[in-house]
């Protein structure tokens, strides 16, 4: 593996007409580099990190919020029937994609992260599901956190920065720049007056155990 991800292909897994989704290469890409004996995908959206495990044939188990599981208030390790050596997180853009009401659901949904406005909330949902993954691995496991920054009426909005500035220098093993291919914007003229953004990131954390009172503040007893 180097630190640029690229892959024109998203290859043959999850469905490609579900906005926002992540090719399957790079899931794979973690994958075969990190070789987790289970994986857990909590925002599993189009079903890419599924479809993908299923092809490596590593155990799995996935979560949504439009079948009810919110990341934002319940730790992976509350659900998952086992405690994943590799956790693949890609949350909802900040102001992009609306998901609840349009791509799902019928109504927005409150505890959508992609339905919020403002900046600030938007970081306090984020760094709850980041928390709620890092804190639910296996003892030497890793959350791989892909994410996107955001460039909106003259602000840049960088939620990579901001996971690398609280987590780093313990918990930050590595950030790979993953090149963008195909996004909707690819069909249309680029009509922007500044530089295009055409990447994210892939952050991978290193894992830790929940505090007690984290755990306590979860309601986990254990």
């Amino acid at each position: 593996m180097q630190s640029i991800l690229s892959f024109p292909e998203r290859g043959p897994w999850g469905k490609a007409s579900y906005p926002g989704n992540c090719s399957g290469y790079v899931v794979k890409e973690l994958i075969q580099y990190f070789r987790p004996k289970s994986v857990a995908d909590p925002c599993e959206g189009s079903g890419t990190t599924k479809d993908v495990c299923a092809t490596l044939r590593v155990p799995y188990w996935g979560a949504d919020l439009r079948e009810g599981f919110d990341l934002t208030s319940t730790p992976v390790f509350q659900v998952c029937p086992f405690a994943p050596d590799l956790v693949i997180l890609h949350p909802p853009y900040f102001r992009i994609v609306r998901y609840s009401g349009k791509v799902w659901g019928t109504a927005p949904n409150p505890r959508d992260l992609s339905q919020v406005n403002e900046w600030e909330e938007y970081l306090s949902g984020l760094f709850k599901m980041v928390g709620n993954c890092v804190g639910s691995v296996a003892p030497g496991g890793r959350v791989a956190l892909i994410i996107g920054d955001v460039r909106q009426r003259g602000s840049y909005y960088s939620a990579a920065a901001e996971v690398i500035h609280a987590y780093q220098p313990d918990h930050v093993e590595a950030v790979l720049i993953k090149e963008e291919h195909h996004v909707r914007s690819d069909k249309t003229t680029y009509t922007g007056n500044f530089i295009r953004i055409m990447h994210e990131y892939v952050i991978v954390l290193r894992g830790r155990p929940l505090t007690d009172d984290e755990r306590h503040e979860a309601g986990d007893g254990r």
